[in-house]
């Protein structure tokens, strides 16, 4: 088990705080770890919900549906506190078997999923009907009006400086805050530049419901084992995200192509156009 999860979650440890997030989720803090690949197993998840949190196994890093239903289980056997399962849409050739990732989210009980990548009509459509709330991660205001409108329950608000895929708008945490809470009408919880208690209190004052900081939990665990754990984190992870996302805007700009074209070539996620 974590011994530690970061400051953000230490910050809670002696309150609880009730938001739409904590009513939503089940948790007793609005704090959420989401979908990491080659992260996100069931140790990492019932560390962060045995913490009053929330966080979720990532669904495609299992290699089929049962793979996802026996991490599913096992979660179960370290934690009864509520967790939940992230689905990322991705463009790929042989897409994953969403379908059967849904059929087990919905078999094992799984209340909330995380959605990111493209849009995500595919999995609110084999969910929604079993009661599943949604929470969809998106870089900008017009892509969270696009999916709120395909249903889903909640927006993950995430700024340039966040992992996994930061858009291709370059707007920062905590000027696209704002903004989404003022134009979004469902709750909303932010990422990117996100990792202390005062991050937290300033999301909620902007009027936000949770902060998402998923390396929180990891780099907690890691700091235990290596006093450098922050310049590793940030050598293996963090920079070479910032330079490979350079590369894609210097090959779009060389090869002519718009700002969303770049990523798709290469295979990495974009979100679909606004309607």
């Amino acid at each position: 088990d974590l011994k530690l999860l970061g400051l953000a979650m230490a910050a809670t440890s002696l309150m609880k705080v009730k938001t739409a997030f904590t009513e939503m989720t089940g948790v007793e803090k609005p704090l959420m770890c989401g979908g990491m690949h080659y992260v996100g197993y069931a140790e990492l998840v019932a560390a962060v919900a045995n913490a009053g949190c929330f966080g979720c196994i990532t669904a495609l890093t299992q290699p089929n549906p049962e793979a996802l239903r026996q991490e599913i289980r096992k979660c179960r056997t370290l934690t009864s506190k509520p967790f939940g399962v992230n689905i990322t849409l991705l463009p790929v050739g042989v897409p994953p078997d969403y379908p059967g990732l849904a059929k087990v989210c919905i078999e094992e009980g799984i209340k909330v999923i995380e959605t990111a990548g493209r849009e995500p009509s595919q999995v609110i459509n084999l969910v929604k009907p079993a009661g599943i709330k949604i929470i969809h991660k998106t870089t900008s205001v017009r892509h969270a009006i696009s999916a709120i409108k395909r249903g889903v329950d909640m927006i993950s608000i995430d700024g340039f400086e966040c992992g996994g895929h930061p858009g291709n708008d370059d707007v920062t945490t905590w000027v696209v805050l704002p903004k989404a809470c003022a134009k979004l009408n469902v709750p909303i919880i932010v990422s990117g530049a996100c990792a202390n208690g005062r991050q937290l209190a300033a999301a909620l004052v902007m009027g936000a419901t949770g902060l998402l900081a998923s390396p929180a939990p990891v780099l907690a665990q890691a700091r235990g084992e290596n006093d450098d754990a922050e310049n590793n984190l940030f050598f293996l992870y963090l920079w070479p995200a910032i330079a490979i996302t350079a590369f894609f805007r210097a090959a779009a700009d060389y090869l002519g192509w718009g700002r969303q074209e770049a990523p798709s070539a290469f295979g990495i996620a974009v979100e679909a156009p606004d309607e």
